[in-house]
């Protein structure tokens, strides 16, 4: 008996992740955001920028950007339903408008395009995301210090 509820467990946690995973099933659909695209817009603040990625791992490997709004992808859809005030009280920021120009980052590119799946779901119509994650990211950002660009 305990085998089988140690199973049933297991299946709901599986059932669980998979559900959040489901969106990633058409990451080649999926809007995304170039390097230099993703810079220029965070210059000019045309870009919110949101890290889906949990906490530990901003502790582990570093932030994006200054200006990055943190929701682990779990919490998307609790996010995207609160009020604005309870959203900026939570996170720090003002909650994004419907017409904002939102891309989602994440580590390797993954839970990002999930992202962009329930925000389009939300109603986010411009939201994208950065495939390339913060790998790719390091590498655009080191290769512009070499060159003094930054």
């Amino acid at each position: 008996m305990a085998k089988g509820k140690a199973l049933n467990k297991r299946m709901s946690n599986r059932c669980t992740l998979f559900n959040v995973k489901n969106y990633s099933q058409r990451t080649a659909d999926t809007p995304n955001v170039e390097y230099d695209q993703l810079l220029s817009g965070l210059r000019d603040g045309s870009i919110v920028l949101i890290d889906v990625r949990d906490a530990y791992e901003l502790d582990k490997f570093g932030r994006f950007y200054h200006n990055t709004i943190n929701i682990p992808l779990d919490q998307l859809p609790e996010a995207f339903n609160m009020s604005p005030e309870h959203f900026k009280v939570l996170y720090g920021y003002d909650l994004p408008e419907l017409e904002d120009n939102i891309v989602f980052v994440c580590r390797s590119g993954e839970r990002s395009s999930s992202a962009v799946e329930m925000a389009i779901e939300y109603g986010y119509e411009n939201a994208k995301h950065f495939p390339g994650g913060l790998s790719e990211w390091q590498k655009g950002k080191a290769s512009l210090q070499s060159s003094g660009d930054v």
